[in-house]
């Protein structure tokens, strides 16, 4: 699952970080004087090639651009390989003591040493792998975050998922998604029995999973956003539970028809692949508007 979202932009300094013996690398994005500023940790998808993949998405994600408007800090960390050790058991288990939880709480350290973060406000969001990643980490690590969005990823199937906080979290799932399937099952088409790449649990599931975990209640808040961009083929409902512990939140911005896209990004392969984009609503402003509402 090789992705790309928007045209580039420049992301940042490169910076390596050792955990465990093995040197990691990650890019950052930090506005000219900025100091105690909120963290987003942006979470590449999957693929072959080796573990530099963070430079690609820090120049497609477009999180950069509005890191420098909005004044946070951004941060874009490289997995191992070249797929993120999201849960599932294959093929993204990296070699016995390489461990991307332990890398990803060494990044906002080594972060927090250089520009110095708000420790209540670092968030991560991801998509394809790098969304089973937020998951993952929504799950094991939840107290390093304050929020978390996860778009076309998952949960995995028979995942035991034990979060020791509150997790207040954005989900955005395509409908028409034939590479993450909304309604569950083998990921990228693979014959379930294969484990090549695992697979998920239905997107309602997952929804009602965090819905569950933030001690939501009642039924959400369901909302239909204008159509504004009637030749994508696609539309965007909004489900939204407030009714939650402390200030929590789950929010699911589930585009009718769409695929295996960042919505408001680049059709980066054929619809015939991956489905397509949805133009009413952009990505990278949903997350942001989403984890400002929400501190540690």
């Amino acid at each position: 699952m090789i992705w790309a979202m928007l045209a580039g932009c420049a992301v940042g300094d490169r910076h390596v970080v050792t955990v465990d013996g093995t040197r990691r690398n990650y890019y950052l994005t930090a506005p000219e004087g900025v100091t105690g500023a909120p963290l987003i940790l942006g979470l590449h998808g999957g693929g072959t090639e080796g573990g530099d993949k963070g430079r690609r998405l820090g120049a497609s994600s477009g999180f950069s651009e509005l890191a420098e408007r909005e004044g946070f800090v951004a941060a874009y960390p490289s997995s191992y390989a070249g797929n993120w050790d999201d849960g599932r058991d294959a093929p993204f288990v990296p070699p016995e003591g390489i461990s991307d939880l332990d890398f990803i709480e060494a990044v906002i350290d080594d972060i927090d040493t250089r520009v110095g973060i708000d420790r209540d406000r670092v968030y991560v969001t991801g998509a394809s792998n790098g969304g089973f990643m937020t998951n993952h980490l929504a799950c094991q690590r939840t107290e390093l975050f304050a929020a978390f969005a996860n778009v076309i990823g998952g949960m995995p199937t028979d995942y035991v998922c034990e979060p020791q906080a509150l997790a207040p979290m954005l989900l955005m799932p395509g409908t028409a998604d034939p590479l993450v399937p909304y309604e569950g099952g083998a990921v990228a088409g693979e014959d379930e029995e294969s484990g090549q790449r695992g697979s998920l649990i239905p997107q309602t599931e997952n929804q009602a999973f965090w819905r569950d975990a933030n001690n939501c209640t009642g039924d959400p808040v369901v909302t239909s956003r204008p159509d504004t961009a009637t030749e994508d083929g696609s539309t965007v409902r909004e489900e939204r539970w407030t009714a939650c512990d402390g200030d929590s939140e789950v929010l699911s911005l589930i585009v009718e028809g769409g695929g295996h896209t960042w919505p408001g990004g680049t059709q980066y392969a054929p619809v015939a692949l991956i489905g397509t984009v949805n133009r009413d609503i952009v990505a990278q402003d949903e997350i942001w508007a989403f984890f400002q509402r929400h501190s540690r």
